[in-house]
């Protein structure tokens, strides 16, 4: 007799690609498998799709709402927008959740699809505050977290909450586990899997799988699904159920100490993204009314913020207004201090920051890099020339990201400066993307990567995050064999490991800004481990068809100083940046 086996499919999309039919013709294909005509999936898109009429992905969220309607399918919420829930402040998470549901221009779940009480999904979702996790229970019928990061592929076990209480449940991130391979290299991927269903059936009847649809380059996991669900149905009793709360009330409660959560999309950082945090920034200014959410919410969403394009303002010594002084060249060894701190330069590059009882970096250069399938290219740096100023002192650098494999170099101007009686090292970075062919295997690209000081394996990096609202988060990282990473979003960033605290912190300069910051754990050796900070974002497969411009503005800190420099920046902070000229 063969085991049982429900199998839930949660099919989601964040920002589906409004211009092609392609990710909306391979999910109608996928639904007119028989197999379909009378079973029941979960669905996840953000409510403003509902907006968008005569638009491929408006066909699909017809047939969605059709099999809702009959009682075939249920849905799993993701938000109004489907924005990085980390990106957004208390009461903006608020009304992007309420919204989901009803919002004053009638396009919410409850109208459209006649459901009441959906489940939660989110690929982004904001798992580091405690308070938002409670939001999403409070909400939502249930609520899918994201994979236990102790589990293993290509079958982990996916978290759930419902009705107060924690639940596990066998589960695989179909796309992800599909993403960029070759038809040979999915069919084998096909196998593993189902094997490995068949095998979870034997201790629990229960399995998710999740699915990402809207893209293009979701045809070959949406098209392998069927050929997986046949070679699970040969061995198994297999029936496709959506979730709800009975369906999790089946699974294993979890009654051990809270795990740690890997979100399926942890790093949704891109260029437009960064651009959009810091006009955000902009408008969050006295009270926060809903028209004030809704216009940060649209900054936010990737679609609308790459139609608004990457930041035009470049700083050369042409357009600048600033009363510096360049000193000398530095590109040897060089050293700023003030008092309980000190910084040190090495060719240009940032190699230490010390307080009066440790050292917080490796001694390995801070550079920006981008990577290649199969190689890594660092920047190197050109020039670095002292100054001064009325109310600092610094260094300025240029470095360049140059290979054989990009049209146009990429670069980074950084200047790296204290101001008086601060307690911080201040870094004002004017970073270019460099250009390359469409063909180029361009995996990841970091700005800038701040090489702390390494730990041992088995250690756990702790990651505290405070937002400008007062609200706070926290990401925890193991030191292990395999490299490992997490993405936390906020304006105040404290970085615990071994004995040492390193504050990482965005000055409000034109508003309170919430960013988000990589911390990356790589093996070095047998024992002992690398810890890179992005503090520039780090880009995954970015798009590089064109140059775009980016300035990010941080300050870092030994231990817990005052932290006033980051909420209030005083007005010699903002006189010691450079300041491009007003024109018109």
């Amino acid at each position: 007799m063969k085991r049982r086996l429900a199998l839930a499919l949660l099919f989601h999309t964040q920002q589906p690609d409004a211009q092609t039919t392609a990710g909306s013709d391979a999910i109608e294909q996928l639904l007119q498998w028989p197999k379909f005509a009378e079973a029941g999936v979960t669905w996840s898109f953000p409510t403003r799709l509902l907006e968008h009429h005569q638009t491929p992905i408006s066909r699909t969220l017809d047939l969605i709402r059709s099999r809702c309607r009959q009682g075939f399918d249920s849905l799993a919420a993701c938000g109004y927008s489907g924005v990085p829930h980390g990106a957004l402040l208390e009461a903006e998470l608020k009304r992007e959740l309420s919204w989901a549901m009803r919002n004053a221009w009638g396009d919410g779940l409850g109208a459209h699809f006649g459901v009441e009480h959906p489940g939660f999904f989110h690929a982004t979702a904001d798992l580091a505050r405690g308070v938002t996790l409670q939001r999403y229970q409070d909400s939502f019928a249930f609520v899918a977290a994201g994979f236990d990061s102790a589990g293993s592929a290509p079958l982990g076990e996916l978290i759930f909450y419902g009705e107060q209480r924690r639940y596990r449940v066998a589960g695989a991130d179909w796309t992800g586990l599909l993403s960029g391979m070759t038809e040979a290299a999915a069919a084998r991927v096909v196998r593993r899997l189902a094997r490995a269903l068949r095998r979870a059936a034997k201790r629990s009847p229960s399995a998710v799988l999740l699915i990402h649809f809207g893209n293009p380059q979701d045809g070959l996991p949406l098209r392998r699904l069927q050929q997986l669900l046949q070679a699970v149905a040969k061995r198994t009793s297999l029936q496709l159920v959506p979730l709800s709360r009975d369906f999790i009330a089946s699974c294993d409660e979890d009654h051990h100490a809270a795990p740690v959560i890997d979100v399926v999309q942890p790093d949704p950082v891109t260029p437009q993204l960064l651009h959009a945090v810091r006009r955000a920034a902009q408008q969050r200014h006295g009270r926060q009314t809903a028209g004030q959410t809704h216009s940060i919410l649209s900054l936010l969403c990737s679609d609308i913020g790459a139609e608004n394009g990457a930041e035009r303002h470049a700083v050369s010594d042409v357009d600048i207004l600033s009363d510096r002084e360049y000193v000398a060249s530095m590109m040897g060894s060089a050293t700023l201090s003030e008092e309980g701190i000190a910084a040190w330069f090495d060719n240009g590059a940032l190699c230490r920051i010390d307080s009066d009882e440790y050292s917080l970096l490796s001694r390995r250069p801070s550079l920006g890099w981008i990577e290649f399938r199969g190689k890594r290219c660092t920047m190197s740096v050109e020039s670095a020339f002292s100054f001064e100023s009325r109310h600092a002192r610094g260094l300025s650098t240029y470095a360049s990201l140059v290979d054989p494999a990009l049209q146009q170099p990429g670069s980074l101007q950084m200047d790296a400066l204290f101001i008086e009686n601060s307690g911080w090292l201040l870094l004002d970075l004017h970073f270019t993307t460099p250009v390359a062919a469409s063909d180029a295997p361009v995996v990841r690209l970091s700005p800038l990567e701040v090489a702390l000081y390494e730990c041992a394996v088995g250690q756990w990096i702790e990651i505290e995050s405070v937002y400008p609202d007062g609200s706070q988060g926290a990401a925890y990282i193991e030191a292990g064999h395999k490299p490992a990473r997490s993405t936390i979003w906020g304006s105040l960033f404290r970085i615990r490991w071994q004995d040492r605290v390193l504050s990482l912190g965005y000055p409000a300069l034109n508003g309170p800004i919430v960013a988000p910051v990589t911390v990356e754990l790589t093996p070095a050796g047998k024992r002992c481990c690398r810890i890179g900070v992005h503090v520039a974002g780090c880009l995954e497969r970015p798009d590089l068809s064109r140059a775009s411009q980016q300035r990010v503005t941080l300050c870092l800190a030994p231990g817990e100083p005052d932290t006033d420099i980051v909420s209030t920046p005083p007005e010699r902070l903002r006189a010691a940046l450079l300041q491009p000229k007003q024109t018109g």
